[in-house]
């Protein structure tokens, strides 16, 4: 019988080297694709799918979208961030069904609930409104304080109507004439414009971080223009079939890190969730829109912990 000589110590190190290698290799295959995504803004036409609508925006934004069958409307969000600026478009729709009978409250999708929309944005955010008019059905009002102006314009009567909004540091000063006049109704499909289908999975951020232009700010010294980040949308994650089938509730906790360029960054789960929860939780993290935290003018990168719940009603 042939004796099997022992194997030299540089070949068995060798040999771990490789396997190391080859688990590196497979770890950034799979996470190729799902890196930060920066790019420089660019103003277009952006179709926001399903509504047969477009509007003006800097990049390809993130998207969510809800349904209340109680109250008859559908929401659909689209948002983007550049230039140390958040902008976001909500369309809220009227789905044209009847609520089902297991609903204990029912509402229209009126004019009504257009008002109740736009005073739940003053309360919430004690804004100040500084327009309000009206063209026979059709309303216009514009509300701002510090940190925000919106205008919500449309018509419940003729189907629905839209919540822009814009999102900025304290003294920052922003032209949102560019943004709150770009909806179009045209439903041809050009080159030019382009569809949002899903939107980006990932919130995209910019490529290059710019100096900061002091006649865009009120007054302000850069060496003492010190901002805290602020989160702008963060969506709902979604539940799973086979959590709600196992009767899954509870909370996933996210370490999730915000960008200097606007972008997110790498996630990593602090507490779990099984049947695809921390998988939802982490694609809904993706998605966070926010303002970068700024320290003498500079962005900065931040880790935060953000948590998502989940719960059977």
């Amino acid at each position: 019988m042939r004796r099997q000589l022992p194997m030299r110590p540089e070949i068995k190190a060798l040999r771990w080297i490789v396997v190391c290698l080859i688990l590196l290799s497979a770890s950034v295959a799979a996470q190729k694709g799902d890196e930060p995504i920066v790019q420089e803004p660019n103003w277009q036409r952006y179709r926001l799918t399903p509504h047969k609508l477009s509007v003006l925006l800097p990049k390809m934004p993130v998207s969510d979208d809800s349904r209340d069958e109680c109250r008859s409307y559908s929401s659909n969000v689209y948002s983007s961030f550049a230039d140390d600026i958040v902008y976001t478009v909500r369309v809220f729709a009227d789905t044209k069904r009847r609520p089902p009978s297991w609903c204990r409250e029912t509402s229209k999708f009126d004019a009504a609930f257009m008002d109740e929309r736009i005073r739940d944005l003053e309360s919430s955010l004690k804004l100040r409104r500084t327009l309000d008019e009206k063209s026979g059905t059709y309303r216009k009002v514009l509300l701002a304080d510090d940190l925000h102006q919106y205008q919500i314009v449309g018509d419940p009567a003729k189907g629905g109507f839209f919540v822009y909004s814009v999102a900025h540091h304290k003294d920052h000063i922003v032209d949102t004439n560019r943004f709150f006049n770009s909806l179009e109704t045209s439903t041809a499909k050009t080159e030019s414009v382009l569809d949002v289908l899903k939107g980006s999975h990932r919130t995209v951020g910019d490529s290059k971080l710019k100096p900061i232009d002091k006649e865009s700010w009120r007054e302000i010294d850069t060496e003492t223009l010190d901002r805290n980040y602020r989160i702008v949308n963060k969506f709902k994650a979604r539940y799973t079939d086979a959590a709600r089938t196992a009767n899954i509730q509870g909370t996933v906790r996210l370490r999730v890190t915000l960008l200097a360029s606007g972008a997110t960054g790498a996630i990593t789960p602090v507490t779990k969730l099984p049947h695809g929860l921390t998988e939802q939780a982490i694609t809904a993290a993706k998605r966070i829109v926010f303002l970068p935290k700024k320290v003498k003018g500079v962005n900065q990168n931040v880790i935060v912990t953000v948590e998502y719940g989940f719960n059977i009603y």
